[in-house]
């Protein structure tokens, strides 16, 4: 798949996920979540204070986790649990 072809296919992937109006794990979400913001380029792991800000924390961990790969990587498994989750 060409760089073009790919970043097609993870807006379309994306508009298909954000759109879904059944239900996803949250464990899928929180991976959505981090391929998405690595894909895209906009991750970053935030520090949190206190212990209220879990959301942030399960984001930021959730980031951490996939942080070894290449934006295009995370585009790829981005669009694949769209595919699985987002029938």
């Amino acid at each position: 798949m060409s760089e073009n072809e790919l970043d097609i296919a993870f807006l379309e992937a994306y508009e298909l996920s954000s759109n879904f109006k059944g239900k996803i794990p949250q464990d899928v979400m929180l991976k959505l979540y981090a391929l998405y913001k690595i894909g895209s380029n906009e991750a970053k792991i935030n520090s949190f204070q206190t212990s209220q800000d879990m959301v942030s924390a399960f984001k930021s961990n959730a980031i951490f986790q996939f942080s070894k790969y290449e934006p295009d990587e995370c585009k790829e498994m981005y669009i694949k649990l769209v595919k699985l989750h987002c029938k």
